[in-house]
Protein backbone atom coordinates (compact mmCIF):
# COMPACT_ATOMS: atom_id res chain seq x y z
CA UNK A 1 0.00 0.00 0.00
CA UNK A 2 1.20 3.71 -0.71
CA UNK A 3 1.73 6.21 2.14
CA UNK A 4 -1.36 7.95 0.72
CA UNK A 5 -4.02 4.65 1.28
CA UNK A 6 -2.41 4.15 4.56
CA UNK A 7 -3.06 7.59 5.63
CA UNK A 8 -6.75 7.30 4.46
CA UNK A 9 -7.48 4.03 5.85
CA UNK A 10 -9.19 4.94 8.73
CA UNK A 11 -11.32 7.59 7.17
CA UNK A 12 -14.82 6.62 5.71
CA UNK A 13 -15.99 7.09 2.50
CA UNK A 14 -19.11 8.83 1.44
CA UNK A 15 -20.79 8.52 -1.96
CA UNK A 16 -22.92 11.75 -2.32
CA UNK A 17 -25.63 11.95 -5.01
CA UNK A 18 -27.48 14.73 -5.33
CA UNK A 19 -29.93 14.29 -7.85
CA UNK A 20 -31.32 17.17 -9.81
CA UNK A 21 -33.47 18.30 -12.80
CA UNK A 22 -34.74 16.38 -15.27
CA UNK A 23 -31.98 13.55 -14.89
CA UNK A 24 -33.35 12.47 -11.84
CA UNK A 25 -36.54 11.60 -13.45
CA UNK A 26 -34.26 8.71 -15.39
CA UNK A 27 -32.78 8.03 -12.76
CA UNK A 28 -36.28 7.16 -10.65
CA UNK A 29 -37.16 4.82 -13.50
CA UNK A 30 -33.63 2.78 -12.78
CA UNK A 31 -34.07 2.89 -9.14
CA UNK A 32 -37.67 1.34 -9.75
CA UNK A 33 -35.49 -1.43 -11.37
CA UNK A 34 -32.94 -1.42 -8.66
CA UNK A 35 -30.03 -0.02 -11.51
CA UNK A 36 -29.29 2.90 -9.02
CA UNK A 37 -28.74 0.45 -6.02
CA UNK A 38 -26.79 -1.64 -7.77
CA UNK A 39 -24.55 0.85 -9.47
CA UNK A 40 -23.96 3.03 -6.47
CA UNK A 41 -23.13 -0.43 -4.13
CA UNK A 42 -20.59 -1.39 -6.87
CA UNK A 43 -18.86 2.14 -6.84
CA UNK A 44 -19.25 1.77 -2.91
CA UNK A 45 -17.37 -1.49 -3.35
CA UNK A 46 -14.64 0.09 -5.81
CA UNK A 47 -13.86 2.98 -3.63
CA UNK A 48 -14.07 0.81 -0.24
CA UNK A 49 -11.50 -1.44 -2.42
CA UNK A 50 -9.30 1.52 -2.53
CA UNK A 51 -9.38 3.69 0.26
CA UNK A 52 -9.86 0.48 3.13
CA UNK A 53 -7.72 -2.58 4.28
CA UNK A 54 -11.18 -4.55 4.85
CA UNK A 55 -13.31 -5.68 2.17
CA UNK A 56 -17.10 -4.48 2.72
CA UNK A 57 -18.74 -7.46 1.40
CA UNK A 58 -20.15 -9.83 4.06
CA UNK A 59 -19.58 -6.97 6.79
CA UNK A 60 -22.81 -5.26 8.57
CA UNK A 61 -25.10 -2.78 6.75
CA UNK A 62 -27.86 -0.35 7.39
CA UNK A 63 -30.04 1.07 5.31
CA UNK A 64 -31.78 4.28 7.06
CA UNK A 65 -35.17 5.38 5.94
CA UNK A 66 -35.55 1.74 3.95
CA UNK A 67 -39.13 2.34 3.14
CA UNK A 68 -40.69 -0.98 1.66
CA UNK A 69 -37.82 -3.02 1.81
CA UNK A 70 -36.44 -3.79 -1.34
CA UNK A 71 -32.73 -2.20 -1.24
CA UNK A 72 -32.26 -4.16 2.19
CA UNK A 73 -33.67 -7.71 0.02
CA UNK A 74 -31.38 -6.33 -2.34
CA UNK A 75 -28.25 -6.25 -0.12
CA UNK A 76 -29.02 -9.38 1.86
CA UNK A 77 -29.05 -10.94 -1.10
CA UNK A 78 -25.76 -9.85 -2.70
CA UNK A 79 -23.78 -10.49 -0.02
CA UNK A 80 -24.19 -7.42 2.37
CA UNK A 81 -26.01 -8.40 5.23
CA UNK A 82 -28.35 -5.64 6.23
CA UNK A 83 -30.90 -4.61 8.41
CA UNK A 84 -33.31 -2.15 7.17
CA UNK A 85 -34.52 1.28 9.58
CA UNK A 86 -38.02 3.24 9.13
CA UNK A 87 -39.62 5.98 10.86
CA UNK A 88 -42.46 4.37 9.68
CA UNK A 89 -44.41 1.35 11.22
CA UNK A 90 -46.91 0.90 8.37
CA UNK A 91 -43.91 0.77 6.13
CA UNK A 92 -41.73 -1.11 8.50
CA UNK A 93 -44.99 -4.15 8.61
CA UNK A 94 -45.05 -3.76 4.45
CA UNK A 95 -41.51 -4.62 4.71
CA UNK A 96 -41.66 -7.71 6.75
CA UNK A 97 -44.62 -8.96 5.53
CA UNK A 98 -42.34 -8.41 1.75
CA UNK A 99 -39.26 -10.10 3.37
CA UNK A 100 -39.59 -12.41 6.46
CA UNK A 101 -36.27 -13.13 6.48
CA UNK A 102 -34.90 -10.00 6.72
CA UNK A 103 -34.32 -7.80 9.63
CA UNK A 104 -36.12 -4.50 10.14
CA UNK A 105 -36.52 -1.87 13.15
CA UNK A 106 -37.62 1.36 13.83
CA UNK A 107 -35.66 4.28 14.08
CA UNK A 108 -36.07 7.57 13.13
CA UNK A 109 -33.67 10.86 11.63
CA UNK A 110 -33.01 13.40 12.47
CA UNK A 111 -30.91 11.68 15.49
CA UNK A 112 -31.59 7.82 14.99
CA UNK A 113 -31.44 7.38 18.95
CA UNK A 114 -32.28 3.26 18.54
CA UNK A 115 -29.45 2.15 16.58
CA UNK A 116 -25.90 1.79 17.78
CA UNK A 117 -23.43 4.10 17.02
CA UNK A 118 -20.05 2.32 15.28
CA UNK A 119 -22.21 -1.26 14.25
CA UNK A 120 -22.31 -0.78 10.58
CA UNK A 121 -19.67 -1.33 8.04
CA UNK A 122 -22.01 0.37 5.36
CA UNK A 123 -24.61 2.58 5.52
CA UNK A 124 -26.74 3.37 2.88
CA UNK A 125 -29.57 6.49 3.06
CA UNK A 126 -31.04 6.69 -0.45
CA UNK A 127 -33.44 9.73 -1.45
CA UNK A 128 -34.43 10.04 1.77
CA UNK A 129 -32.79 13.58 3.50
CA UNK A 130 -34.94 15.72 1.17
CA UNK A 131 -38.25 14.34 2.89
CA UNK A 132 -36.68 15.98 6.27
CA UNK A 133 -37.21 19.56 7.60
CA UNK A 134 -33.95 21.92 6.49
CA UNK A 135 -33.55 22.22 10.04
CA UNK A 136 -32.80 18.78 10.54
CA UNK A 137 -30.16 17.90 7.83
CA UNK A 138 -26.73 18.79 9.77
CA UNK A 139 -28.17 16.64 12.87
CA UNK A 140 -29.41 13.88 10.11
CA UNK A 141 -25.72 13.33 8.40
CA UNK A 142 -24.20 13.74 11.68
CA UNK A 143 -26.52 10.72 13.05
CA UNK A 144 -25.74 8.71 9.43
CA UNK A 145 -21.77 9.77 10.05
CA UNK A 146 -21.69 8.19 13.81
CA UNK A 147 -23.11 4.52 12.44
CA UNK A 148 -20.13 3.96 10.39
CA UNK A 149 -17.10 1.59 12.10
CA UNK A 150 -13.96 3.12 10.86
CA UNK A 151 -12.90 2.76 7.24
CA UNK A 152 -16.62 2.13 6.37
CA UNK A 153 -18.73 3.39 3.62
CA UNK A 154 -21.73 6.23 4.00
CA UNK A 155 -23.68 5.71 0.80
CA UNK A 156 -26.04 9.33 0.59
CA UNK A 157 -28.43 10.30 -2.31
CA UNK A 158 -31.07 12.89 -2.44
CA UNK A 159 -32.96 14.97 -4.29
CA UNK A 160 -31.96 18.53 -4.94
CA UNK A 161 -34.69 20.98 -4.98
CA UNK A 162 -34.38 24.41 -6.01
CA UNK A 163 -35.37 27.69 -4.24
CA UNK A 164 -37.95 26.60 -1.39
CA UNK A 165 -39.21 23.30 -0.01
CA UNK A 166 -42.51 22.14 -1.91
CA UNK A 167 -44.72 18.99 -1.38
CA UNK A 168 -45.77 16.83 -4.21
CA UNK A 169 -49.42 15.87 -5.14
CA UNK A 170 -49.24 12.66 -2.28
CA UNK A 171 -47.88 16.14 0.23
CA UNK A 172 -44.13 14.27 0.47
CA UNK A 173 -42.03 17.06 1.61
CA UNK A 174 -39.06 17.60 -1.05
CA UNK A 175 -36.84 20.59 1.32
CA UNK A 176 -34.90 22.75 -0.65
CA UNK A 177 -30.92 22.09 1.16
CA UNK A 178 -27.59 23.31 -0.18
CA UNK A 179 -24.95 20.13 -1.14
CA UNK A 180 -22.25 21.71 1.35
CA UNK A 181 -24.89 21.30 4.60
CA UNK A 182 -24.30 17.46 4.05
CA UNK A 183 -20.43 17.97 2.90
CA UNK A 184 -19.66 20.60 6.11
CA UNK A 185 -20.98 17.65 8.50
CA UNK A 186 -18.24 15.17 6.56
CA UNK A 187 -15.54 17.05 6.85
CA UNK A 188 -13.21 14.42 7.82
CA UNK A 189 -14.26 11.88 5.16
CA UNK A 190 -13.36 10.81 1.86
CA UNK A 191 -16.66 11.97 -0.70
CA UNK A 192 -16.15 10.52 -4.41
Amino acid sequence: RSAAATEIAPLAVVLMVPFAGQRFGRLRRFARQGWVVFLAMVAAILATALFSPQPVSGAASADIGSGSGRDVDWLNRNGYPCVGFDASQGLLAESRRRFPGWRFEHAELPRLGSVRSGAYRNVVCETVLMHLPGSEVRCAVRSLARLLMPAGTLYLSWRVTEGSDVRDAAGRLYCAFPAQAVRAELGGFVAL
